[in-house]
Formats: C-alpha cells, sequence, structure tokens
C-alpha cells in the first residue's frame, strides 16, 4: 500500500476502482525529473492538498495502462507530465466500466461489401466505356458506321450511370448521345437531346453543382457545332455533280499514276437503292439511296441526258433532307421504300487536282466501271465542269461509257425496273437522257 501522506510533493498516485468502487490497486509515480520542488522552501510540515482527476475505462484499457506505468519509466514519466501540476500531488482515480459484449454485424458487412464492390465495378466500367467511347465518336468524324458505334456506347454508358445515381454523369452520357446523332446527321433529334439537357442542368439537383458550369459548356459546343452543320447543309445542298463515265482500261493504274493522279482510298460499298411499290421516283430520274446508316439522294439537274455518258444530278444528303425532298414526289416514306437494287463493288479513289477519279468493280461479276467527277455549287458553274470533265477524260485516253453500274445491276436483279428506266430514257429527246449516278 502507498502512504499518500509521504507522497512526495508533484508525484502521481494511481487508484484503481472497480464496478463496486472498491480499490483493486494504487500505484505511485514520482516526481519527474524535470520538476522542481517550490514546496521545499516552505519548512512547514503541513501536506499540500492533491489535484484530483477521474477517469472511465474498460478493464482490459485500464490493465495494460497499470503495466505500462511499473513496467516502462519513460511512459510513467510522460504520463506524470501530462497529468501532474507541482507542487501539489496528484491523484488519478480509474473507475473500471462494466463489460460490454459486441457483436460482429456480418449481414450488415457483407451488404456493404456488395455495395462497394459493385460501385468499384460500375465506375470501372464507365472508365472504360468513356475511353472506348471518346475512340468512336472521333472515328465517326469520318465514318458513319463509327458514329453508329459511338451512339450505342453511350447508351451503354447511360445504363450504368443510372445504376450509379450520378446525375451529372447522366447528363453526360445524353450529351455523348447527342453528338453521336449529330455526326450520323439526325439534327432534329440532336436538337432535342440538347435542349433536354439544358432543361435539365437548369434544375434542382444540377443547378445547385458547381459541376454543372462544364456540362452547361459542352451543351453549347456541341449546339454550335449542330447550328454550323444545318448551315453547311444548307449551303451544300445545291450542289450539282457532273460526271463523265468509261470503260476501265487493264493499264489504268499506270495511266492515271503517270497524269499525277494519287489513289487516297479503296473500300468496299454496299449500296441500296430504295423506291415505292409503282417505282416514282424512278420514273422521275430520282435516285434514293442508304450507304450504312447515311441517306442519300440524286435529282436529275434538267431531266436530260448529254452524249457520251456526261450526266449532272442535284445531290442531297442526310436523312431529314432527304424525306423532304422525296416528299416532292411521293407522299410514301422513307421507312415504307422497297429494295429495288442492291450494289456491292469495290471502289477504289483517286484525286487529280480538283476532280475526282472513282473505279467501282462489281463483287459479284467483276464488272467495272470508271467516273471522272466534278462538284459545283451554282448551274453557272455546269458548262465549265462539263468542259473540264471532258478535257481530263480525253487527257487520259479513257472511252466514254453510256451506263453505270446501277443500269448493271438492274439488269440483273430486277428486269421490271431496268424496262422502265429504258422506257423513261427513250422518251426523252435522241442524244440526251437521264442517269442514275
Amino acid at each position: 500500500m502507498v502512504d499518500r501522506d509521504k507522497c512526495q510533493e508533484g508525484s502521481l498516485i494511481v487508484r484503481v476502482m472497480d464496478q463496486d468502487q472498491k480499490e483493486v490497486d494504487l500505484i505511485l509515480v514520482g516526481t519527474p525529473n524535470n520538476t522542481t520542488n517550490t514546496a521545499s522552501v516552505d519548512n512547514t510540515n503541513t501536506p499540500l492538498p492533491p489535484t484530483i482527476y477521474s477517469l472511465s475505462l474498460p478493464p482490459r484499457t485500464a490493465s495494460i495502462f497499470s503495466n505500462l506505468l511499473q513496467s516502462s519509466p519513460p511512459y510513467s514519466q510522460s504520463t506524470a507530465q501530462y497529468w501532474t501540476c507541482p507542487p501539489n500531488p496528484t491523484l488519478l482515480t480509474i473507475h473500471l466500466t462494466n463489460l460490454t459484449t459486441m457483436y460482429m454485424d456480418y449481414t450488415g458487412c457483407h451488404m456493404a461489401q456488395t455495395v462497394i464492390l459493385e460501385t468499384i465495378e460500375l465506375e470501372d466500367a464507365l472508365h472504360w466505356l468513356s475511353t472506348l467511347g471518346g475512340a468512336f465518336s472521333n472515328l465517326g468524324e469520318h465514318n458513319q458506321q463509327f458514329a453508329v458505334r459511338a451512339g450505342t456506347n453511350a447508351r451503354k454508358q447511360l445504363v450504368v450511370a443510372m445504376r450509379c445515381g450520378d446525375q451529372s454523369v447522366v447528363i453526360k452520357c445524353w450529351l455523348f448521345i447527342g453528338q453521336s446523332l449529330l455526326q450520323q446527321g439526325q439534327f432534329s433529334e440532336a436538337s432535342r437531346v440538347l435542349r433536354m439537357v439544358w432543361r435539365v442542368c437548369h434544375r434542382p439537383p444540377l443547378a445547385l453543382l458547381s459541376s454543372t458550369t462544364k456540362l452547361l459548356n459542352m451543351c453549347r459546343g456541341i449546339w454550335a457545332r449542330l447550328r454550323h452543320e444545318r448551315t453547311k447543309g444548307k449551303r451544300e445542298e445545291q450542289c450539282l455533280e457532273v460526271e463523265q463515265k468509261f470503260s476501265v482500261p487493264d493499264n489504268y493504274r499506270s495511266v492515271m499514276e503517270n497524269a499525277g493522279a494519287e489513289l487516297v482510298s479503296e473500300k468496299t460499298l454496299s449500296d441500296i437503292y430504295l423506291d415505292t411499290q409503282d417505282l416514282a421516283l424512278l420514273r422521275e430520274d430520282v435516285w434514293l439511296r442508304r450507304r450504312g446508316t447515311l441517306w442519300e439522294l440524286k435529282i436529275g439537274a434538267g431531266g436530260r441526258r448529254n452524249t457520251g455518258g456526261m450526266t449532272q444530278y442535284r445531290e442531297v444528303d442526310g436523312k431529314e433532307k432527304v424525306q423532304e425532298e422525296v416528299a416532292r414526289f411521293t407522299s410514301v416514306g422513307l421507312d415504307k421504300m422497297v429494295e429495288m437494287v442492291r450494289v456491292v463493288a469495290v471502289r477504289e479513289s483517286w484525286v487529280l487536282e480538283e476532280l475526282s477519279v472513282v473505279i467501282d468493280r462489281m463483287v459479284d461479276d467483276g464488272w467495272s466501271v470508271g467516273e471522272v467527277e466534278l462538284v459545283v455549287k451554282s448551274q453557272e458553274e455546269v458548262f465549265g465542269a462539263r468542259m473540264k470533265v471532258q478535257e481530263t477524260a480525253n487527257m487520259l485516253g479513257f472511252t466514254p461509257q453510256k451506263y453505270g453500274k446501277v443500269d448493271h445491276c438492274l439488269g440483273l436483279q430486277n428486269p421490271l425496273a431496268a424496262g422502265v428506266l429504258m422506257e423513261f430514257r427513250r422518251k426523252v429527246a435522241a442524244g440526251v437522257g437521264d442517269d442514275e449516278e
């Protein structure tokens, strides 16, 4: 036992009391070395009153604390410095708390683990899809098929984002979808998506987030691109294509290279030409073509053919603009059109100054045809374009050919349509007529 009346001034007395307030241990911690006993100047024998502190600890923690005080001088000295306030001694009473039993919530832990792992997987999926979507979107600037894949990828991201519950990511996925629709030429659908995003970003909870500013800037950027493409489409809507068909000689490659032409691409084209059941478009020299997801329309400019296979057509691209033009000739919608002929060919594309030269070779039977093409912006430029195309074809030594690849495929696949086309040509003046490409 420790005699409390003989304790050194500035010392620490630790008393441990059990749950029944019985003393179970008493520990005396000596005066710290760096403590000056200011009471030594006073010669009186009156003991100084202790400073009293109380602390509640679980039994195990109290046992560890007591053992450290008795076995570790550095720890006991540090404890004394913390608790004491010389010259008065300090009495620290530790009350042992009741033992409590704590159970592990295995069900809750399993639920938390499932949520955490699912969140990790969803975020990982978003990151991968984001990387893949960026690649598809970039390639979609030059290829409609990749633009479609970018849209499909964005919709997958949207499903994952909705499961995560992050509204900012959900809106960002809608912006990706709008970008894909823009690349595909579906301007009205893209406009609806962008307007929806703009409205949602200006309503709570997104309107209250600082990150929404970035979403609004992205929306503005895509909207500016949409306006530009619409304006560009209106300007290009009136583009006129002047072309000369020719038979392809065996040595065409060397002829093209010697003339300074450059081969820029070689790819397989799969074109489907569509019309109404009664061939209303064909009878008007209007050719509706779907190449992948791209809709194109070629309208005979002036309704006449020049001699030697020289043709002139106005071209329209994009599903919306094509639908508007088709409505001038028939009330049948694009979705109700039927397949008239399918053309699958390997195309070589050459560039010779401002002219384009294409060589098409049919996959089915190897039949081939070439075209020298020049696109102009107005009717006033057509005559000069005709002269330029004619001179280039003559310079290359190519023999003019009257009919093109669609004529060839119509004769093989759709004799009825081929007959309608021949009848249409017989109705025009001799030596001038229409072509399809």
